[in-house]
């Protein structure tokens, strides 16, 4: 009976301490070595009782051993069930947080809803994958594709991605044209006219149209306008305002300052011959001291301007003419060299004095004959007016009587003959060169 329970105690021993040596492998179950190394100790106190106890009832020792042996099984069960918890507390939880938590215990990484834009999510292994609407891209579907990239505009357009859902194509962008006058200008006084692509941003992008100062600056009083050639502005300075040529029978400028031969710039073909005389320094390049006359007849006129530039030298003798047209038709003269302005016609009134002085230097002399008035200027200023008509035909002489004799004593200089009256305007235009 004693070898008996002795067998006993023996196995329940052993399994306490691999009960124990399991324990010790692992912090977390300290609690429950504690508790078998109790049960260890009760079961060795119940051995050492029954070895000195010779006369203790074997069925008794039987069946403390037997309790022994389930307590021992008991408390090596209860250590495998700890060790196995401790195992799980440490096993990896699943994939490394990439910012979509929900739903990695349960491997659903879709559960999160992780793509954007109408992206459709699926599984994959350990991840996600997104597939993503037109004209998003990435790994969440966030990028708006640059259809710009892949869909360049042609040369002289900037290109202009268009806002998703728009594709990675043509129609995905729009092209811009580039303002080549923005970083190009043209000179003042000019329009700059973009040209269309593939005209590049550079001069040769752009063309530049004279601004005409004349459309916003027109001249007044019947003048015509010209407008100057950049850089003029737009303005009264960017264009001149002169006498119109309608009428102009005969321009003699007077600058060949040499010879005999003198031009006409009407367009006429007037020209004029110097009779006596030598050439000088005139109010605008050179002048005639002396007589000329026309070589050809000029047209019949019923309306007349005749103006000039004339410098009183001195007293002529008689009526010293400044101009006259044959058979003394219309004449102006200095006054019985009394350096006074005065005129005939031949239709009546006989010699007219205005009572106007030549006084010193360059002036400008000018007579308009209407259908009505006659109109005297001086220095483009209105001094004189009486009624008078006029009726003239054949050449005209300056500096001189028609006929011969009664010459100025002084030069003449851009002589100008109108078949018509010219207005305040245009005398005082004249007067102004």
């Amino acid at each position: 009976m004693r070898i008996r329970s002795s067998l006993s105690l023996a196995v329940a021993s052993t399994a306490l301490a691999a009960v124990a040596f399991v324990a010790c492998s692992s912090d977390t179950v300290e609690d429950t070595q504690e508790s078998d190394a109790g049960r260890a100790d009760s079961a060795t106190s119940k051995s050492d009782s029954s070895s000195t106890t010779e006369d203790s009832d074997a069925t008794t020792s039987v069946n403390d051993a037997a309790v022994n042996e389930n307590d021992a099984a008991s408390t090596a069960d209860g250590a495998s069930d700890v060790d196995a918890t401790t195992s799980d507390s440490g096993a990896d939880s699943g994939p490394v947080d990439s910012g979509y938590d929900s739903g990695y215990d349960s491997g659903d990484y879709c559960a999160a809803a992780p793509c954007v834009n109408g992206g459709t999510c699926s599984n994959v292994v350990g991840d996600f994958a997104c597939a993503c609407t037109a004209g998003y891209s990435g790994k969440t579907c966030v990028t708006d594709i640059d259809a710009c990239v892949n869909n360049a505009c042609t040369a002289g357009q900037t290109c202009v991605d268009l806002a998703a859902p728009a594709l990675d194509n043509a129609a995905g962008r729009t092209c811009n044209e580039i303002n080549a006058c923005v970083n190009n200008p043209c000179t003042a006084g000019q329009t700059c006219v973009d040209l269309v692509a593939p005209a590049l941003d550079n001069a040769a992008g752009r063309t530049c149209n004279e601004i005409d100062a004349c459309v916003n600056n027109p001249c007044s009083g019947g003048l015509v306008c010209t407008d100057l050639p950049a850089p003029a502005l737009d303005n009264a300075a960017g264009r001149t305002c002169t006498v119109s040529t309608t009428g102009l029978v005969a321009y003699y400028t007077l600058n060949e300052n040499t010879g005999t031969a003198v031009a006409d710039g009407s367009g006429g073909a007037r020209n004029a011959t110097t009779v006596a005389g030598s050439w000088t320094p005139g109010h605008t390049g050179s002048a005639y001291n002396g007589s000329l006359r026309s070589n050809a007849a000029l047209p019949a006129m019923t309306q007349v301007t005749v103006a000039y530039w004339f410098r009183r030298d001195g007293a002529g003798a008689g009526y010293s003419r400044l101009s006259s047209w044959d058979s003394d038709a219309f004449e102006v003269a200095d006054i019985s060299a009394s350096d006074k302005i005065g005129y005939y016609l031949s239709t009546g009134g006989g010699w007219i004095n205005t009572g106007k002085s030549f006084g010193t230097g360059y002036h400008h002399i000018a007579f308009t004959i209407s259908t009505t008035t006659v109109t005297g200027y001086y220095d483009g200023v209105q001094f004189y007016t009486a009624a008078g008509t006029a009726n003239l035909t054949g050449k005209i002489s300056l500096g001189v009587r028609h006929s011969g004799g009664e010459t100025t004593v002084g030069p003449l200089d851009q002589v100008r003959v109108y078949s018509r009256a010219l207005n305040a305007t245009e005398v005082a235009a004249l007067a102004a060169e």
